[in-house]
């Protein structure tokens, strides 16, 4: 409900009233460091680290006119997107984070729009967007 708020501006009661819990979804983001420093001054001119992060999901149907507001200064702006247009960004776009990528695969798949006779890798995303194996650097590794 907090983040809700924060990050868009939403009513503490549209939240409690209208939000779905749609799960937990898992992802492995692998990292490059350049110039880490390794105790004893110690340094590596490349190296790499993985970060697990878990990412709690919740549906919430808005009206036509709802606009989000970003309230906290974390989001620079909302845009509407189609859902043909999301599901071209997340095969084949550069301007959403993994995270987010991640996030709306799963939206993307729990409504349909990407299926087992649109993706050959269906079962394969699936299974490791909640098995927490999903390996992301930079985009969806998976998404064909």
């Amino acid at each position: 409900i907090k983040e809700a708020g924060e990050e868009a501006g939403i009513p503490a009661n549209m939240v409690r009233e209208g939000a779905v819990d749609v799960g937990c979804l898992s992802q492995m983001t692998h990292k490059l460091q350049d110039d880490q420093h390794y105790s004893g001054g110690a340094t590596k001119s490349s190296s790499s680290c993985m970060k697990q992060s878990l990412y709690y999901s919740w549906d919430l149907e808005v009206d036509a006119s709802f606009r989000p507001i970003a309230v906290d200064g974390e989001v620079a702006q909302f845009r509407l997107w189609t859902a043909s247009e999301l599901e071209q960004e997340v095969r084949y776009g550069n301007n959403l984070r993994p995270a987010m990528r991640l996030v709306i695969t799963d939206f993307l798949m729990r409504h349909g729009i990407i299926t087992p006779d649109t993706e050959s890798n269906y079962t394969q995303i699936r299974n490791a967007m909640t098995n927490h194996r999903l390996v992301c650097n930079g985009m969806m590794c998976a998404m064909g």
